[in-house]
This record gives structure tokens, C-alpha cells and sequence, in this order.
């Protein structure tokens, strides 16, 4: 007879590996002894007939059981080690199970397979191919790392999509099982047509088929693609429309295009440093860039340092290859080689051993026949042929120097380097030294600030100097604010309360070391007195029975101000485990100079009997309902432990304005409500902002564990803040927050998410109308 499935949980001690085996005769049997210090074993019940028992196991992991015949559900597991599980496990005949090899924490969570929704920041040890859920979407959050045990590889499929987006100061990273005695995996393939893959901030290291194969049109940006191997493309191979920024590809080598091979492809290549790179073998092409019948187009790029026997830097072979405003150099082999369909332009081609220019090319290409803007020889599509001056390229600094002949030397019609000056060659431009220069953002004139609130003040700078900021009313100094702070471009600050309400104030940002170098807001705001809120329980202490009750309470508003002021109450519990529940009312007020809103009948509340006992605290706070609280009050009550089985229970919690005493309920076993115990985050987190590029809305969720001030603003690329998504109190939970702002241009824009002490990060997005 069939029975239903048990569970059979293994917990280790101090080994990470236990062989379980299972003797023929007769029964199941588990083999070893039974109440040892070592592996516990339990028997769950899964229905009234199954087994329910316990057993130790022996130190060596064994242990031995008389199980009734049937199926099993068998489970491994440790503390500091990932389970395993057999799920399903015959055990009508005698049976010997196979060895279960448990891996410690420090080692990664194991995974295989499809993957979908979030992977979080953590080390996962990758024992099989994986992929991406087909038609799905899969998300790594910055600082995730991979370990591949194995020649596996990640694959996204054609309907699925990958957002891999690290940050500059916590990458995720992409290598071998080092550490496990593996020194290979097998690349990432991206298959998907979808322009929505992105992979930024990424490390890819140790592959042994691309570090990154591409048939799509994928974004790969910032990222460090080293020593890895593929026959075609050793770094990256380009099969469809990728775009390839900002990007280190050093020491990767293959038989056609060490760094990158582009076939049949049309890639845009900007802004990367492609060294190092190798092929070997007669016939072998492109040491930094192969390309075959493709038209990419390579722009600001420093290829240096390449090998190959044809095309030391690079090969384009029946291609229509679009270079410009590259330094390519030191190259062994040729610089450039292939056939007459390449422009190359406002390029620098220096020092590659094998000559600059090979194969089928314009003949006058490199022939120094004019000079460019710079007054430096160059050929007739303004190619120069001088030493870059990099400032230490053996080490892989490829920075220009002062004095370089690649400064100002590309073509004009580029986009204008950072500084505003015409476009460098190479990956990097030359930092031109500008006056220093420092423009408030925010305030700007009209604001009205409540004390006791926080609000950012935000300017924009071109230095690095520390700046202080201070706060006047009129031409009279108030209060300093800040001296001599890091220039971050934001400074959060709490109105104080000594600030006389109704004044109006300015603020000054200035460089300490050049008070001259300031800026003052371009108009002055307003400090207004905040509304009070009292809360007064009706008669405490309030105690509340295990079954649920209720309470009652007064609450008053008073507005201080001499203006009229609209707002919200709302009302909010803090549970034992600080859990914030609510709001339980919200309610419009509207209060002229000096009014009072004092309701003539007290607030009650009703606790059902689910929530769990200990001391709550009741808040009831004042301003505009999440993002703005202005003021609070709160008093605690307690909720007994318990069982009454002869009383109703309450069942939900609920809210009236009562006239008179409540009827108290009745009581009822305390059962923990599974929804509280789990609603709430475990960490402070920010979700990549989804979809990016966008071109109408973009949303991103911040999860709090705990009641927070949350502030989401977005700058452009200037540092000036054009919109606000959050500022302000919010309650723990998940916020999903939406950019919609029809007046913001295309563009690159920043999303600045912070909860002071627990969450700093700064994501970047592309609208695009």
C-alpha cells in the first residue's frame, strides 16, 4: 500500500558531507546509530498513519531507520550549510542512497537551471547550465557573485531578458570555482533581440567560449571583460547590434579577434580600452577587434598593447568599419589591417610593429599631408601619427598626459567631452582645468518649510573642494549649516526649532578655501511653526485580553501659524516586532490661524485576537500622508498571551469614533496572523528602476523593513535635481515609486534613493523620447 509522503530531515554538525545508505532487508533501513550527537533525523507526519520519530546520526554522517515502505521527500540540512533534497525516494524495497555532499555557506547558494524575478547580493555557486526563465525576466542586484563549478554557461533565450546591473562600487562578478580547483566556465550567450538586456558594472573572467557571446542587441557598459578564451571573439563575440561602452577588455585571447569579433554584426564600441589582447597561430586576425562581413562602428577607443599576425590592433575584413577619434598603438603586428571599405578618422595609429596601416586600404591613409587644428601633422582625414603621452600605459594607465597630441584632436562633431572642449582620441579625455564655479539647485525662492522637517539642499560645481554652507536672514549671518563638508552636491537638513516662523532666509554655498567661489539661492524661502498633534488615551493603562479588544482615545490638531493650512491625520500601530501597521484612518484638515480640530467623540480601535502579545505603540502623526510628517504623538498599550475558549474572539482590526464604552469581546486562542509575520522586507533595498531606457515612466521599489525618511529624487547630468519621487516619512513595507515627468528631455538621468544610516545608492537612467 502507497502511503503519503514523508519528510526526512538530516541536520550536520561539524562535517559537510554525509553519506546516507539504507541496508536491504526486509525494510528501509538508514545505516548507523541512532540518539548520537551528530546528524539528527526527523520523521514528519504527513498524514494520522505516517511515522513521526527522531534519531541522531553517527559523526560519519550515517545513520540507519525502519521505515514503513512507501515515499519519501528526503531533506539535508545544517546550519552554515545549504540542504539538499530527494525528492520522491522509493523506499518499498530495500534501498542504499546515494552520498549527499552538503556545501558550506562560505562556498554559495547553489543554483541550476532556469532563473527568474531577483537574484540578490550574494555568492551562488553555479553547478549546472543556467538560463533564464524563458519569456521571463531575471534581475542581479549589485554585489552578486558567481562561481561556476563546471564548464557551464548562462544563457538568455530569445524571449527572455537579463538586467545585470552592478554599480561602480559593487560589481557583480562572473568566474570559476577558483577556490573548488576550477579554472574554466562557459561564457554568458545572449540570444534575445530585446535592447533590454543590459549587463553593467559586471566582471567576466575565466570563460572558455566568450566571455560574452551576443546575437541580440544587448547593452554592455562598464565592464571588465579579462582572460578569457573563445575561438571567435575571445572577450566578446558580436553577432547581432550590441552596444559596448565605457568597457576594460584586457587579456582575453581566440583565434579570430582576441578582444572582440564582430560577424555580421553592426556593434557600436565606444569609450573602451581593448588591451592585451592575443591570437596566435598563422592566419589568426585581429588581436584587439576582428571584423567580418560587418559595419560596426568604433569610437573613442584606446586598442593598445594587442597581437596578431594580421591586424595587431585591428582586422576588417569585408566590412564597412567606421573608426574614429581612437588611439591605436604599440600594437604587435599591424595597427589596422584589412580591406578599402574601413574609414578611419581623427585617429591616432602609433608604433605597431608590424606598421600602421596594412592590406587593402586607401593608400593615402597615413600620409601626413595637412595638420589638424592642433597644428600636428596628419593625413588627409586628419589621422595623426604621434606618441599618445599616455601617463603609464605598462601598468594599463592610459589617462593622457598634459601635453598629449590627442587633446582637442578628435572630430568636432563628436559629442563634447565632459569639460565642454572639443571630443580627445582615446578612451579618456584630458580634464581641462576651468574656473571653479558653484550654482545653488535647490532652494530657489517660494519654498515654504516647516520646522523640524528635513529638506536637501542641492547645488551644482565644478571642483572637488570641500564647501561650506550657510543660512541668512536678509544680509545677516543666521546659522552655519555645514563647515567645510565634502562637495557632494546635497546636504540634508533639519529645520531647527529656535528659527523664527514666518521669516524668510536664504542660503549660501560657498568653496572654504575660496569663499569667493559661492553661490546664494536665487530667491528666499519661508520657515512656518508645524501643526501639533496630542493623542490622550481615554482611560490607561489599556491592557488588552489574549482574545482581542478595544480602546479609545482623544486627538487634537493645532495649527500655530498665522495661515491657513491644509493637511492629514493619519493613525498607525508599531507592533512587538516593530512592524507598522496602518494607517487605520486617514483624515482631511483643514485649520485656519490658531484653529483647533478637536473631535467631540474620542477615536477607537479594535485588536483582533490574531495579533500577537507584548507592547504596541499607538502614533498618530500630522502632515501629508506618506510622504511628509510634520508631527507626532503616540502612547503604548499591552496584549496579554493566552488562551479563553469560552469568549468570541474580535477578527479584524477596525476602527469607529465611539460615543461611548465599547462592548468588550470576548476572547480566543492567540494565533500569530501568518500576513504580519511576513509582509515586511528583511533589508533596506532599491530595485533597479524598470524598464531603462524608458521613454515615458520608469518605476523603481524601495523596500523599508521599518518605518524610515525616504527620499528618491532624480538630477540630470548636471547635478540639478528636476524631480522628486519620495521626501518624506514612510512606513515599512514596499513603495513603488513611478517617474511620469512629459517636461524632461532625452537624456541620461540619475535616481538618488537614501534613508539616512541605511541606504546611500545612485542608478542611472536613459530617457529616450
Amino acid at each position: 500500500m502507497q502511503r503519503v509522503l514523508s519528510s526526512l530531515i538530516i541536520l550536520l554538525t561539524s562535517i559537510s558531507t554525509a553519506a546516507l545508505a539504507v541496508q536491504v532487508d526486509g525494510y528501509c533501513f538508514l545505516e548507523g546509530e541512532q540518539n548520537h550527537a551528530g546528524t539528527k533525523v526527523v520523521f514528519l507526519a504527513a498524514s494520522p498513519s505516517a511515522e513521526s520519530d527522531s534519531v541522531f546520526t553517527a559523526l560519519s554522517g550515517e545513520y540507519q531507520r525502519d521505515l514503513v515502505p512507501g515515499l519519501y521527500d528526503v531533506y539535508f540540512s545544517h546550519n552554515g550549510f545549504y540542504g539538499q533534497e530527494i525528492i520522491g525516494q522509493n523506499c518499498y524495497d530495500p534501498i542504499t542512497l546515494q552520498e549527499i555532499t552538503l556545501l558550506s555557506m562560505g562556498v554559495g547558494i547553489p543554483i541550476s537551471g532556469p532563473q527568474s524575478g531577483i537574484l540578490e547580493s550574494a555568492t551562488y555557486l553555479v553547478v549546472e547550465n543556467i538560463s533564464v526563465t524563458e519569456g521571463d525576466t531575471l534581475v542581479i542586484e549589485p554585489g552578486a557573485i558567481f562561481l561556476f563549478d563546471g564548464i557551464f554557461s548562462f544563457t538568455i533565450g530569445q524571449n527572455s531578458i537579463l538586467q545585470c546591473r552592478g554599480t561602480l562600487i559593487d560589481s557583480i562578478k562572473f568566474t570559476p570555482n577558483y577556490d573548488n580547483g576550477i579554472a574554466e566556465w562557459g561564457g554568458i550567450n545572449i540570444y534575445g533581440s530585446s535592447s533590454d538586456n543590459i549587463i553593467e558594472y559586471s566582471i567576466i573572467t575565466g570563460s572558455v567560449g566568450s566571455g560574452i557571446s551576443c546575437f541580440g542587441s544587448p547593452t554592455i557598459s562598464n565592464c571588465s571583460i579579462i582572460g578569457n578564451y573563445g575561438d571567435w571573439g575571445g572577450g566578446i563575440y558580436c553577432g547581432g547590434s550590441p552596444t559596448i561602452s565605457n568597457c576594460n577588455i584586457s587579456g582575453n585571447s581566440g583565434e579570430q579577434g582576441g578582444g572582440i569579433c564582430c560577424e555580421w554584426s553592426s556593434a557600436t564600441i565606444i569609450n573602451c580600452v581593448i588591451s592585451g589582447n592575443s591570437v596566435g597561430g598563422a592566419g589568426w586576425l585581429g588581436g584587439g577587434i576582428y571584423c567580418d562581413e560587418s559595419s560596426p562602428v568604433i569610437r573613442n577607443c584606446t586598442i593598445s598593447g594587442n597581437s596578431a599576425q594580421g591586424g595587431g590592433g585591428i582586422y576588417s575584413g569585408l566590412s564597412n568599419t567606421t573608426i574614429s577619434n581612437c588611439s591605436i598603438t604599440d600594437n604587435t603586428g599591424r595597427g589596422i589591417s584589412g580591406s578599402d571599405d574601413i574609414e578611419i578618422t581623427y585617429s591616432d595609429v602609433y608604433n605597431n610593429s608590424g606598421g600602421n596601416f596594412g592590406g587593402f586600404f586607401n593608400p593615402n591613409l597615413g600620409v601626413l599631408v595637412t595638420t589638424n587644428t592642433n597644428g600636428d601633422s596628419c593625413d588627409a582625414w586628419l589621422n595623426i601619427s604621434l606618441d599618445p603621452l599616455y601617463v603609464d600605459p605598462d601598468n594599463g594607465d592610459y589617462h593622457l598626459q598634459e601635453g598629449s597630441p590627442c587633446i582637442d584632436a578628435g572630430d568636432p562633431d563628436s559629442p563634447l567631452d565632459p569639460d565642454d572642449t572639443v571630443s580627445d582620441i582615446g578612451a579618456f579625455f584630458f580634464a581641462h582645468e576651468l574656473e571653479p564655479e558653484i550654482s545653488i539647485v535647490f532652494p530657489n525662492g517660494g519654498e515654504e518649510w516647516w520646522v523640524q522637517t528635513d529638506h536637501p539642499i542641492t547645488w551644482t560645481n565644478n571642483f572637488i573642494e570641500n564647501v561650506s554652507i550657510e543660512l541668512y536672514d536678509g544680509s545677516d549671518l543666521s546659522l552655519i549649516l555645514a563647515s567645510d563638508i565634502s562637495n557632494s552636491g546635497e546636504f540634508l537638513w533639519t529645520i531647527p526649532e529656535d528659527l523664527t516662523p514666518g521669516k524668510e532666509y536664504t542660503i549660501r554655498v560657498y568653496m572654504t578655501s575660496d569663499p569667493a567661489v559661492e553661490d546664494i539661492s536665487d530667491g528666499p524661502f519661508q520657515v512656518l511653526a508645524p501643526p501639533f498633534v496630542t493623542l490622550t488615551p481615554f482611560e490607561p493603562p489599556i491592557i488588552i485580553g489574549p482574545n482581542g479588544g478595544g480602546y479609545w482615545y482623544w486627538m487634537v490638531v493645532l495649527n500655530p501659524t498665522n495661515t491657513t493650512g491644509s493637511g492629514q491625520a493619519w493613525s498607525q500601530v508599531i507592533l512587538p516586532n516593530g512592524y507598522t501597521y496602518g494607517p487605520l484612518f486617514t483624515v482631511n484638515i483643514t485649520l485656519g490661524p490658531g484653529e483647533t480640530y478637536a473631535p467631540a467623540t474620542p477615536y477607537g480601535q479594535w485588536v483582533p485576537s490574531y495579533a500577537p502579545a507584548g507592547t504596541y505603540e499607538q502614533v498618530t502623526s500630522i502632515g501629508v500622508y506618506p510622504n511628509l510628517v510634520m508631527d507626532t504623538d503616540s502612547f503604548t498599550w499591552e496584549k496579554l498571551p493566552g488562551v479563553n475558549t469560552s469568549a468570541k474572539p474580535v477578527e479584524t482590526w477596525s476602527l469607529s469614533d465611539w460615543p461611548s464604552e465599547p462592548s468588550q469581546p470576548g476572547e480566543d486562542i492567540v494565533a500569530a496572523d501568518p500576513q504580519h509575520e511576513s509582509a515586511l522586507p528583511t533589508a533596506f533595498k532599491v530595485s533597479a528602476a524598470y524598464p531603462n531606457p524608458f521613454n515615458a515612466t520608469t518605476t523603481v521599489t524601495v523596500s523599508l523593513p521599518e518605518a524610515a525618511l525616504l527620499d528618491v529624487s532624480i538630477f540630470n547630468v548636471m547635478g540639478q535635481k528636476v524631480a522628486t519621487l519620495a521626501d518624506g516619512q514612510y512606513s515599512a513595507g514596499l513603495h513603488k515609486l513611478t517617474l511620469t515627468d512629459p517636461s524632461m528631455a532625452t537624456g541620461i538621468y540619475f535616481i538618488h534613493t537614501s534613508v539616512p544610516g541605511k541606504l546611500e545608492q545612485v542608478q542611472k537612467v536613459v530617457l529616450v523620447r
